[in-house]
């Protein structure tokens, strides 16, 4: 299934919507708890939510419901895991950590919709390159994406 997160600057991720194979979409109006580094069956390690989700959109057969109810989102990816934790050694000016909006994909793919950086919200129409770079002046290692 398809998820839109956001991906805050503190290094933690908060699920927004997902889309269920039938074509619904569901809007996420509560998260209950949030499991780091769980142990998913043959996945390895990844995260879960457990949320309370409101359907927003759905295929014509199924219009006439109004389905609200929980459920379990499991991010099972590296990205995901809580080894990706934003250290307090590389705190410094030279370095800014943006909220961005992205859609995760099944196959663990991804495409960035939007990114906030000081206060001013962007809109990504298109992604021309992503390559892993670090930043050795601002300290780690990340992924660059041109737009």
């Amino acid at each position: 299934m398809t998820v839109r997160v956001e991906w805050l600057p503190d290094g933690k991720i908060k699920p927004i919507l997902y889309w269920t194979p039938d074509g619904s979409c569901y809007e996420i109006k509560h998260i209950h708890e949030c499991t780091l580094r769980a142990y998913l069956k043959e996945k390895d390690m990844g995260v879960r939510f457990r949320v309370r989700a409101e359907v927003i959109e759905t295929p014509e057969p199924y219009s006439d419901y109004v389905l609200q109810h929980e459920t379990y989102l499991y991010f099972a990816d590296d990205w995901f895991c809580g080894k990706n934790i934003i250290d307090s050694r590389y705190g410094h000016a030279g370095k800014e950590y943006v909220r961005v909006t992205l859609d995760v994909f099944p196959d663990s793919g991804y495409e960035l919709i939007n990114f906030t950086v000081k206060g001013e919200n962007y809109s990504v129409a298109h992604t021309v390159d992503i390559e892993q770079c670090g930043n050795f002046a601002a300290g780690g290692i990340g992924v660059r994406h041109k737009v």
